[in-house]
């Protein structure tokens, strides 16, 4: 070992305080650094991983197994029919498989990777706090590195989530996340054992059953750091080991075929399950597992270790060491020492353990050595050994990359390539004509029902965005929270009104629903509104009313469309056959919307888009519709959502929007045409003032006092739809009577609210009432500075 040591031994300036960069909740075994502390924990943990208790965990381990062939077998038989082989990466799929069982044996149950297909834990950033989610394997990657950088200068990582420096400030957040996921589900675990008695035998259970020497159990806090050091030490180092091994397995053919012979002679069929006890014994299994620990060292740098600082200098080698030197033995190194493992040293040959000499088992320590050794290594080594048998056993293999690339702490994420697409900067507008031409004939009305198919289009579809709130948290988007969904719902809304200005991966489901969708049918709403603008004045109200109303019956056609569509043919076709509906009715929109007025270009100027903002009444207005819009898509995105969860039947729950939308008909139609002959103002106060009730007195405390009465949500859904249809119909007849010039007229909160209520909905209830109370006082401030008290007058 002479010869081990003077060439692999290295000299570090690192601190004696390294491993504090590692503390999460509390110090665990791996980053105590007191030797007194360290021997009271892991008396306390040893039992966990005896011999006897790893065997109790073998269960679990093939239940994650068998989950990850049958995803593997679905993979296979999508394979193409020329092919004998499906093509896809492993490394993602042996990541769902440790972390899915070190959940299972650490926190009593999966985290559902394998199951979803998909890197997504929840987590939460103090026991009892809000459930959040986040993608583990690549948050704890970031975290190893960060830390490993941190554990140099470790009085930074206080501050790390304020440094410049994004490799640093991420990996610093993704060790708070990957320590969320411990506390997460050891809460979750406390509070289930409080109040039944768990059979379950893991190694969650068996670090709540030991003692130490005086008696005592691990705290909750010491609990909770424990059970995160084997998180993270069983999740991302096995699977990474395990793609090492199949890499080289799968390198060299023939070692592939040996093994499979072996493994084939103790289990006949590929579908018997594997007992450990079977296959823990096969010479080549092993040495195949064993070199490819050997050759691929998941952790390659050498963990470093003090010189005591109260005692004396030691001497290695003929090298003395003063006290309070920090050295390390990089695992890399000894494991290709050409003098320790022969000159073929780099290279795979399991062969070479069935003569292996005296220092080779001694340099071989992929687990480590002595007291601080991997305490976890009968675990890791049981779930290594039946994962390769059983795949081997079962699948055959064949290499296509070539050369082994990992690229650690880096998502695809953080790899985007963006292309600025050209705006057309080119705006027309329309000279006012008035003429005696107006309000009235064949021509103006069928410009009403062009706009009406547009309506129908656009706002209609974004009517529909509750069943999507409902589908995508129990579907594609699952491990997402509310408000991180809602923000592409509220997209859809933002994004059609802002436009106005100038007429199972997330960010796909943002751009495409939340930004592009949007984007068309805010082109196709202004089209049709502005141009009805020009055929109608004193009825204009009512014909505004009238192209709204297709938005309601959208609303009610979209959302019954998709709840029945949805289950039965799937995502995909679902909105294709939507697309077709939209399609059909913007072919006669676009034949029939015309403006009666021919557009004049007119030079670009910004007072036309500041001067507005110096008119008081358009200011309240505005104010009035900012807030209205916040209470207005609330019920709209979360009735659907709370009846479900209040366990109202989903048949009828589906329906609910297709109900306020169906009230929503007579909603937008009537109070224009009362509009026009009380006045709109007047109108649009009452029935803003309306819903307001409706959400404050009705929808808040109907569903607190009976939150699974059907009748609750029918009600205030066809009750709300009414009230809250003017809303849409009239806003702009409202900017048209305060306009001198008909051509300038042009909620990720409430899901946040939701999250931080984990789950409840009264809180998000209030600020949609309070939000319609804010914009019935900022349109009566609009009306008193148009009319000022009066009371009995039209406006």
């Amino acid at each position: 070992m002479e010869i081990l040591l003077e060439s692999s031994l290295i000299m570090s300036p690192l601190p004696i305080d390294f491993y504090d960069a590692f503390v999460a909740v509390s110090r665990g075994l791996f980053s105590t650094r007191s030797r007194a502390d360290h021997t009271r924990k892991r008396k306390i943990v040893a039992h966990t991983f005896s011999a006897k208790s790893v065997m109790q965990f073998e269960q679990y381990m093939h239940q994650n197994l068998n989950e990850l062939l049958r995803q593997w077998d679905i993979i296979c038989q999508k394979a193409p029919a020329e092919s004998k082989f499906a093509r896809f990466d492993c490394l993602p799929w042996f990541a769902y498989l440790t972390f899915d069982t070190i959940g299972d044996l650490a926190f009593g149950a999966p985290f559902g990777m394998l199951k979803n297909g998909q890197d997504t834990i929840e987590y939460m950033d103090y026991p009892g706090g809000p459930s959040k989610y986040m993608r583990a394997v690549d948050a704890l990657s970031r975290r190893g590195e960060a830390f490993a950088v941190l554990g140099c200068l470790p009085f930074l990582k206080k501050i790390g989530h304020l440094l410049p420096d994004s490799f640093l400030r991420n990996g610093v957040r993704s060790g708070s996340q990957v320590a969320g996921i411990a506390i997460a589900r050891v809460n979750e675990r406390l509070a289930s054992t409080a109040t039944k008695e768990s059979e379950r035998v893991d190694i969650l259970a068996r670090l709540m059953e030991g003692k130490d020497s005086n008696g005592q159990p691990l705290g909750r806090k010491e609990l909770t750091a424990e059970a995160l050091t084997q998180l993270i030490a069983g999740s991302d180092t096995t699977s990474n080991t395990l793609t090492g091994i199949f890499y080289w397995l799968l390198k060299h053919p023939e070692v592939l075929a040996k093994l499979q012979a072996e493994v084939d002679s103790v289990i006949f069929s590929p579908n018997d399950e594997v007992a450990f006890q079977t296959v823990k014994n096969l010479p080549y299994l092993r040495a195949c597992m064993n070199e490819g620990m050997r050759i691929h060292s998941t952790s390659a740098l050498g963990l470093p270790r003090v010189v005591p600082v109260d005692g004396p200098a030691v001497e290695i080698c003929g090298r003395k060491f003063e006290p309070g030197t920090v050295l390390s033995v990089p695992n890399y190194t000894i494991h290709r020492l050409e003098s320790i493992w022969g000159p073929d040293s780099s290279q795979y040959r399991p062969e070479r353990w069935e003569t292996l000499s005296d220092d080779q088992k001694k340099a071989f320590v992929p687990f480590g050595h002595g007291p601080r050794s991997c305490i976890g290594r009968n675990v890791a080594e049981m779930e290594l050994t039946l994962a390769m048998a059983t795949l081997v056993r079962r699948y055959d293999f064949v290499l296509y990359q070539e050369k082994f690339e990992t690229w650690e702490g880096q998502s695809s994420e953080d790899v985007t390539e963006s292309k600025d697409s050209q705006r057309c900067e080119e705006e027309t507008e329309s000279r006012q004509e008035t003429d005696s031409g107006l309000d009235g004939g064949f021509r103006a009305w069928s410009v009403v029902f062009g706009a009406w198919c547009c309506h129908f289009c656009a706002f209609g579809w974004v009517n529909a965005s509750g069943n999507f709130q409902e589908y995508y948290e129990t579907h594609q988007l699952r491990h997402y929270s509310s408000s991180t969904i809602s923000w592409i719902l509220s997209l859809e809304p933002s994004v059609l009104f802002a436009t106005g200005l100038v007429v199972g991966k997330y960010y796909q489901f943002v751009l495409a629903q939340g930004i592009c969708s949007p984007l068309g049918a805010s082109f196709i709403f202004y089209a049709g509104l502005s141009c009805t603008a020009t055929w109608f004045k004193e009825r204009r109200a009512l014909a505004f009313g009238i192209v709204a109303s297709g938005s309601s019956l959208g609303g009610i056609v979209f959302p019954t469309l998709l709840t029945r569509l949805l289950p039965t043919v799937g995502f995909g076709w679902s909105l294709r056959i939507s697309g077709f509906l939209v399609l059909a009715l913007l072919i006669i929109a676009n034949i029939m919307v015309r403006s009666r007025i021919k557009p004049v270009p007119r030079p670009f100027s910004i007072k036309d888009y500041t001067d507005p903002f110096t008119e008081p009444t358009f200011v309240l207005l505005m104010l009035s519709v900012t807030c209205g819009f916040f209470a207005m898509f609330i019920p709209i995105n979360y009735i659907v959502l709370e009846a479900v969860k209040n366990g109202i039947d989903a048949g009828l729950s589906g329906y609910l929007l297709a109900i306020l939308n169906a009230g929503s008909l007579p909603g937008r139609i009537l109070p224009g045409y009362y509009g026009d002959k009380l006045g709109r103002f007047n109108v649009m106060i009452a029935m803003c003032t309306f819903s307001a009730l409706v959400l404050l007195v009705m929808w808040l405390p109907g569903t607190l006092i009976a939150p699974r009465s059907a009748a609750i949500y029918v009600v205030t859904s066809l009750l709300y739809g009414f009230a809250s249809g003017a809303f849409v119909g009239m806003v702009p007849a409202l900017l048209g009577q305060i306009s001198p010039d008909i051509t300038k007229i042009g909620s990720p909160i409430a899901g946040a609210i939701l999250s931080r209520q984990h789950g409840t909905f009264w809180g998000l209830q209030v600020f949609a009432g309070v939000m319609m109370v804010a914009s019935v006082v900022f349109l009566i401030l609009a009306r008193v500075s148009l009319v000022g008290f009066v009371l009995r007058v039209k406006v």
